[in-house]
């Protein structure tokens, strides 16, 4: 009734979020599913053995497991975040309004949310550079051919022949 004209200075200044706050996170349904799990890929693995040379199976067991991989790393990463995004306190030195406090807690949420997805966007593109890097070796080893055509494209820079950095060319 009186939120406007009450000032009432608190005598508990802070409270930790995870008493009045709770994240659910859930991952994409194949993170959870069947054909990430030990036995799947074990049985894949045994029938790559005997499998052809060119067969998808030579190299599922390795594409599933690192996918099984990136999976536990985002599950560990959201719950490392969510745990220290609660773990935090929430600051008031007075009474506040439901409006105020919706506010206020709508932005801190937000401002996670967009960490979050520009924390994710930074492991997603070196986890596609380590890729990218990685697939001439990748390909040999999964081919045993040292020829093997791979879709690797670099770029390079035209440096003019006189440019020099210290002494270096």
């Amino acid at each position: 009734m009186h939120s406007m004209t009450l000032h009432c200075p608190c005598s508990n200044k802070t409270i930790s979020q995870d008493i009045f706050m709770s994240f659910a996170p859930t991952l994409h349904q194949i993170c959870s599913s069947a054909f990430l799990e030990y036995q799947w890929i074990y049985g894949l693995q045994n029938l790559a053995t005997s499998a052809n040379q060119n067969s998808w199976i030579r190299g599922a067991p390795t594409q599933l497991q690192l996918l099984d991989s990136i999976c536990d790393l985002v599950n560990n990463t959201v719950n490392n975040a969510v745990y220290t995004f609660l773990s935090q306190v929430f600051i008031a030195s007075s009474i506040m309004n439901e409006t105020d406090f919706n506010t206020q807690i709508n932005a801190s949420v937000n401002q996670f949310y967009q960490s979050m997805f520009y924390n994710f966007n930074i492991q997603k593109e070196i986890l596609y550079l380590i890729i990218r890097v990685n697939q001439l070796y990748m390909a040999i080893q999964s081919t045993g051919v040292q020829n093997a055509y791979v879709n690797l494209i670099l770029k390079t820079i035209n440096v003019p022949n006189n440019y020099t950095i210290g002494n270096v060319c």
